[in-house]
């Protein structure tokens, strides 16, 4: 129980970082960033409140949903970050509809995905275009380049660890285990500082 309120705290912070700002419109970036946030924070809760009344009747659709869903979002949203930051913007600069629509159809690929016996494979696919997306990130423009460069190492570290360690690691009918739902916590937590740098260079823009 202790990693599941670990990673309720990380996802709740990750839902605060991308949260409604009154000054500002509220970019379908930072409402995806919101919504896989909060996917995760309610699995989260979800193995918690199992852990505490044994009733975990829902937990395995909620890991699905995290692992298969809220990962694949966020990685996605560091793919636009890097498409505009290489000089795609005017193309890249999607509002919340379409964000939206895009959760809805990474559900339907998780669902289909789970009845075909290949939904493990989700997680090192998100890793390694998360990996891509990233060192394009970092690459343009030239600003915060060493901290970046940490950003990029840890996600790489991730990336291997997840290709080394086997796709059935993250298999959905493991994901009941509290334990495989914390890994979640250590793509958050790297890419909670990778949204502070993003932030902090649009403003130096």
């Amino acid at each position: 129980m202790t990693g599941s309120l670990l990673l309720l705290l990380v996802s709740a912070l990750f839902c605060w970082s991308a949260r409604p700002s009154s000054q500002k419109e509220w970019s379908g970036e930072k409402a995806a960033d919101f919504a896989a946030g909060l996917i995760i924070a309610v699995a989260a809760g979800g193995e918690i409140f199992g852990a505490a009344t044994g009733n975990d009747a829902a937990e395995t659709l909620l890991y699905g949903l995290a692992w298969y869903a809220a990962l694949p979002l966020v990685v996605l949203v560091r793919t636009m970050q890097a498409a505009q930051v290489m000089g795609a913007g005017e193309y890249c600069y999607w509002d919340r509809v379409i964000w939206g629509r895009i959760l809805l159809v990474l559900c339907v690929v998780f669902e289909l995905a789970r009845r075909s016996g290949v939904a493990e494979f989700i997680p090192a696919i998100s890793a390694v275009i998360g990996a891509a997306s990233l060192l394009a990130w970092s690459l343009k423009p030239r600003l915060f380049m060493g901290q970046k460069f940490l950003v990029v190492s840890l996600w790489g570290i991730v990336t291997f660890t997840y290709l080394t360690h086997g796709y059935e690691r993250f298999s959905y009918e493991r994901l009941r285990s509290s334990v495989e739902l914390t890994y979640l916590a250590i793509p958050l937590v790297i890419l909670l500082y990778q949204t502070s740098l993003h932030h902090r260079q649009q403003v130096k823009k």
